[in-house]
C-alpha cells in the first residue's frame, strides 16, 4: 500500500505524537508499505522534501515548544499529493496539516483514517487564563464540538486507549472507533542493551543506593501530565520507609512549580488546617491524623437552607471574620467562587494568600 501520514508535528520536535508517527512509519515500510510524511518546518514559502518526507512551511512559534504551525491552505501541493497516489491518508493531528489531509482526502477521493492522540480537554488550562468555571466548560464544549467534527470525517478513528474512546463517545461521535495502543520499541529498554557503566554512573549521580528501585519519569513538565500526584505519591512511599526513589526528567510551564513542591514535599513541619465552609460533602476520613478539620457552618439539618442566601450574597470580609478566627501564615482557596472570595478577603495582612484554580 501507499500510505500518507499526515502530522503537524515530526521529527526533530520530541513528543508523543511525534514517537507515534516516526514508529508507525518505520513498521510499515518493514512490512513492505510506501509511506510518506506530510508535516511542517519552520519557513516562509518554500516546501522541502527529503525522500518521502514533505515538509510544509510554517511559522515557529517558541510559546508551543517551538513547533511550526502552517496554513491548511496548500492548493498548490495538491496536484503533488495525488501524484503519490495514495490508498489511504492517515491523520495524527487536527490543526494545519490535519485539515489540509481532509481537503487532499475530499478532493483526490482517498479514504481518509484518523487517530485521536490529545485529549485536548485536558488541556483548556492553556487558555483560562483566569481560572473560570465558564472559560474552561465553554473551552472544553469547543473541544467536542471540534472533535466530533472531525471524527466524524473520516472513515476509521483509532484511540490510543480506553479512557480517551470513552471521552470520544461521550462527544457522541458515530464513526466506528477502535483501540490501537501507541506501539513501544521494547528493544530500546531490554536490559541486555543497558551501559551497566554508565547506568552505576547515573544513579550514583543521583544518590541512588544499590538496593533502592529508582522509577524515572521522561517527558514535558506540565499541569496535563500530573507530576504532582506523582509526588504525593511519594510522599506515601516516604511514610513506609519504602526503598524506592523517583528520577523527573524533562521541561516545560511548571517545572519551577514543581520544583518548589519537592523542596517542601516535607509536611511535618507544618501545622495543617482544611476548612470547609459546609460540613458535608467532604472526604474527612482522607485526611492524615495531624491534619485539622473545620467548618464554618455545622451539619445541623435545615442550618444550609437557612445560611445558604446568606453565604451567596455576603461579602468576602463577613464570611472571613465569622468563619476564621485563627492566624495563618499562608492562606489557600481550592475551587473558583466562594473560597476564593473569603481569602482574597482575608484580613491577616501577615498571611501569603493563593487561589489553587482547579
Amino acid at each position: 500500500m501507499r500510505i500518507g501520514l499526515f502530522s503537524d508535528t515530526y521529527l526533530p520536535d520530541i513528543n508523543g505524537v511525534v514517537s507515534s508517527v516516526e514508529l508507525l512509519r518505520k513498521k510499515l515500510e518493514e512490512m513492505g508499505n510506501e509511506v510518506y510524511v506530510i508535516c511542517t518546518y519552520p519557513g516562509l514559502i518554500k516546501v522541502q522534501r527529503e525522500g518521502n518526507i514533505i515538509r510544509l512551511p510554517g511559522i515557529e512559534f517558541k510559546k508551543l515548544y517551538g513547533y511550526a504551525v502552517t496554513t491548511p491552505f496548500h492548493y498548490f501541493l495538491i496536484d503533488d499529493i495525488k501524484d503519490l497516489n495514495l490508498d489511504i491518508i492517515h491523520v495524527h493531528t487536527e490543526f494545519g496539516v490535519g485539515i489540509f489531509a481532509q481537503i487532499c482526502a475530499d478532493k483526490l477521493h482517498i479514504p481518509l483514517v484518523r487517530t485521536y492522540h490529545t485529549t485536548y480537554e485536558d488541556y483548556t488550562h492553556y487558555v483560562n487564563f483566569l481560572g473560570l468555571d465558564s472559560i474552561d466548560k465553554g473551552a472544553k464544549k469547543i473541544v467536542a464540538n471540534l472533535s466530533k467534527m472531525y471524527g466524524e470525517k473520516c472513515m476509521h478513528l483509532i484511540s490510543p486507549s480506553k479512557k480517551t474512546r470513552d471521552m470520544l463517545l461521550r462527544y457522541n461521535i458515530k464513526t466506528k472507533i477502535d483501540i490501537i495502543p501507541t506501539g513501544t520499541e521494547l528493544e530500546r529498554f531490554n536490559p541486555d542493551n543497558t551501559d551497566k557503566t554508565r547506568r552505576d554512573e547515573i544513579r550514583k549521580e543521583f544518590n541512588i543506593a544499590d538496593d533502592e528501585k529508582m522509577l524515572l519519569y521522561v517527558g514535558r513538565i506540565a499541569q496535563e501530565k500530573s507530576i504532582d500526584m506523582l509526588l504525593r505519591t511519594f510522599r506515601i512511599i516516604k511514610d513506609k520507609q519504602l526503598k524506592i526513589r523517583l528520577v523527573v526528567i524533562g521541561g516545560g510551564p511548571d517545572l519551577d512549580s514543581l520544583k518548589d513542591m519537592a523542596k517542601n514535599m516535607n509536611i511535618d513541619d507544618y501545622d495543617i488546617t482544611v476548612m470547609s465552609i459546609w460540613d458535608h460533602g467532604v472526604r474527612r476520613n482522607d485526611l492524615r491524623k495531624d491534619i485539622k478539620y473545620k467548618s464554618i457552618f455545622p451539619n445541623i439539618k435545615g442550618i444550609g437552607r437557612l445560611f445558604h442566601p446568606f453565604v451567596e450574597k455576603s461579602d468576602g470580609r463577613l464570611l472571613y471574620k465569622v468563619g476564621i478566627r485563627e492566624k495563618y501564615d499562608i492562606e489557600i482557596a481550592f475551587i473558583e467562587g466562594r473560597a476564593t472570595k473569603i481569602i482574597g478577603s482575608s484580613t491577616n495582612k501577615d498571611s501569603r494568600k493563593l487561589a489553587w484554580v482547579h
